[in-house]
């Protein structure tokens, strides 16, 4: 790439990358919380700006080198390039295959500039998963395509989202951050299947889904609840939701 006139920052090459992979797009939104104090004729007397935190979301598409996508089970802190103060906490990372389409990686994180100290970080997943045969042409990294090596016996897999989330708890001195907790850790699946056979059953509520070729972190999901659609000219399809939810085997602390 060359540049020719006013010198500008193009694409997502020097964007920060909290994991590996093709850089889609990345945000950060750094903001105060706005507090009008009203004088005595109506019109704002005093602005008070308090409880500064900046909102993250990236997006990436996965290629054979994305060994680095985020495990939140083992703890929500990460570290982002650029962000040298505070902490980073990962609220929600998406892993979504779709027929068709690249493998995309996304998450949403929060970081709180004046929290000082440190909690258990993020570990890490083979976002690589599952192995993929057949032809691929690939002149740098293999990227991850379609749904090929998932399968279900209801019939093919059209997509599947495979979220990990926590729920954070905020603490605040008044003016600023100084503690936060996150608790309730769960994965959940979504998955679109198009029925293949003799008018094939969804997955039985309170059975554990099972989805052949699925990484290891898809796995000890209870289906919660499932659709069966129909619509004139198309293809009898389910929609399956499933989760695991870490808290139930936790202890208090």
């Amino acid at each position: 790439m060359h540049n020719y006139g006013t010198v500008i920052t193009w694409s997502t090459v020097s964007a920060p990358k909290p994991f590996g992979g093709i850089a889609e797009n990345y945000s950060y939104k750094d903001a105060y919380q706005e507090e009008r104090i009203p004088g005595e004729n109506g019109s704002t007397a005093a602005l008070i700006l308090r409880l500064r935190k900046g909102d993250i979301s990236f997006d990436s598409t996965a290629t054979d080198e994305s060994t680095d996508f985020l495990d939140l089970s083992s703890g929500a802190g990460i570290t982002v390039s650029g962000l040298s103060a505070g902490v980073v906490i990962c609220t929600e990372a998406v892993e979504k295959w779709t027929k068709g389409e690249a493998k995309n990686l996304a998450l949403k994180a929060t970081h709180y500039p004046n929290i000082t100290g440190s909690g258990p970080a993020a570990g890490t997943l083979a976002a690589n998963t599952p192995t993929q045969s057949g032809l691929i042409i690939h002149p740098n990294a293999k990227v991850i395509w379609g749904t090929t090596g998932l399968s279900h016996t209801a019939g093919n897999v059209e997509s599947l989202t495979l979220t990990q989330k926590w729920e954070v708890k905020e603490h605040d001195n008044g003016m600023q951050y100084d503690a936060v907790r996150v608790e309730n850790f769960e994965r959940r699946i979504n998955l679109d299947i198009l029925c293949v056979g003799a008018n094939p059953a969804p997955p039985a509520l309170d059975s554990v889904l099972v989805v052949a070729g699925a990484p290891a972190h898809a796995g000890n999901m209870v289906v919660v609840n499932h659709e069966i659609k129909w619509a004139k000219g198309r293809e009898k399809m389910f929609t399956v939701e499933a989760m695991w939810l870490a808290s139930l085997a936790e202890s208090e602390d």
